[in-house]
Order: C-alpha cells, then structure tokens, then sequence
C-alpha cells in the first residue's frame, strides 16, 4: 500500500493521515504529511487552444498579422495556424517528436530570426513565440 499526498493549492502546506484497521482494540495510527503546491500546466490541448485563441485575439487587435502583400498575408497566418493546429492532432494520437518537430517549425515562423522568414508580424509575436515554446517544454517531457 501507499500513499501519496499532492497540495491542491499553491505553496505549503500540512495535514494528517490516520491510518486504522477494523479490528477492536487496535490503535488509530496518525501519520503527518507537509508538501509544497506548485503551479502545474495545463495539458496540452488546452495550451493549443490557447495560443490558437491568442493568435485569434491578437489579429483582431491588431497587434498581430500575417506577412506578405494580397492574400499572402492570411495565407501565411493560416498556415502557422494550421501548423499548431496539427501539432495537436499528433499529440492527442501521441506522436510526441513529430508534435515537437511541428511546434518548433511554427516557433521558427515566428521568432523573429532570418532564415526562415517570419509569417507573421507585430507587437504579440514575443508572446505567441512564448507560448508556443512553453509548449514545446511540455512535449519535450512526454517524449
């Protein structure tokens, strides 16, 4: 048997455990337990939504936008989309590297370095590139 004890909340924390038996006359043992809650991510598919949700915030103001003149523009914001889009469908069927392979593409087209050439501008690309490698961190683990 074992036990183990997970703090739900952030920072220490305290209780105890009292571990007994049916049997008349046996004494009730307490056990004290102390841990420290820590802040835990949140799964991956949700860090995708996210940053497919800040993607979609930040173009709507203005702080984000594709790169090229005409349609290149949105082309190029739907791919990186797309790119994080599928990097979720291979990590919900678990193929972690390739999953990792695909973010670190779409960071590349975002990160502000030369070559590749970026697909999109604006003052949210710092964030977006930082969610996108939070999530990397993240599957990095699973692999």
């Amino acid at each position: 048997m074992f036990v183990t004890f997970s703090p739900t909340e952030l920072g220490y924390a305290s209780d105890i455990l009292l571990i007994g038996n049916d049997s008349p006359g046996e004494e009730i043992s307490e056990v004290s337990l102390s841990g420290v809650g820590v802040d835990s991510e949140p799964p991956p598919d949700e860090l995708i939504q996210e940053i497919l949700d800040f993607i979609d915030d930040s173009v709507a103001a203005g702080d984000l936008s594709g790169t090229g003149s005409g349609n290149s523009a949105e082309n190029r914001l739907n791919a990186l989309k797309n790119m994080i889009e599928a990097a979720g469908d291979l990590i919900e069927d678990g193929y972690y590297e390739q999953a990792y392979d695909q973010l670190e593409s779409a960071y590349k087209k975002c990160g502000g370095e030369s070559p590749p050439p970026d697909f999109v501008v604006g003052d949210a690309t710092g964030g977006l590139a930082g969610l996108i490698l939070s999530l990397m961190d993240i599957v990095e683990l699973l692999i």
